[in-house]
């Protein structure tokens, strides 16, 4: 097969696009675009070095400032979920239901699940560092539970790592 299909790229300017493939690599013999794709052929069979050589050369597609915020926003709310998930599955393992605790510890850690779940994770680290002495317990809220869940947003937020609250 001497030919491959361009997934998911958004080719802006054909023909400069076209040039520069016909540059950087000597067996291209052509383009056909449709509606939504390219398909690119070329004098060889298509190997895998070939297609990353001639994506390489595509642009990555250009996002609108709007865009780009909300990726992060659904990104960082995707990470604060998967926490909270953590965070739960974790409790009932230790016997958050059997304790009779699962209240108690919901309420005790509203505003830390509410940043999360709204993507606000550095107001996350600031909410549990604002939990009190009678908000913790000896068992769910614990300070060691509490620094590895901010260890954990700041090692998704590529900042430093606290050693203490």
């Amino acid at each position: 097969m001497n030919s491959f299909i361009l997934s998911n790229k958004v080719v802006p300017d054909l023909k400069k696009f076209h040039m520069a493939i016909k540059e950087a690599v000597s067996v291209f013999d052509g383009i056909v675009k449709d509606e939504n794709q390219c398909t690119i052929i070329l004098t060889v069979p298509v190997t895998q070095q070939l297609i990353d050589q001639i994506e390489a050369i595509v642009p990555p597609p250009a996002f609108t400032q709007q865009e780009y915020v909300q990726k992060i926003i659904s990104d960082a709310i995707s990470f604060g979920n998967g926490l909270i998930s953590e965070f739960a599955a974790n409790n009932v393992i230790m016997g958050i239901t059997q304790d009779g605790m699962t209240g108690t510890v919901r309420k005790n850690m509203s505003e830390v699940i509410s940043a999360l779940g709204t993507g606000s994770l550095y107001d996350a680290i600031t909410e549990v560092r604002a939990l009190t002495a009678d908000k913790k317990d000896a068992k769910y809220i614990t300070d060691v539970r509490l620094l590895s869940f901010i260890n954990k947003i700041e090692v998704y937020l590529a900042i430093p790592i606290s050693e203490s609250l």
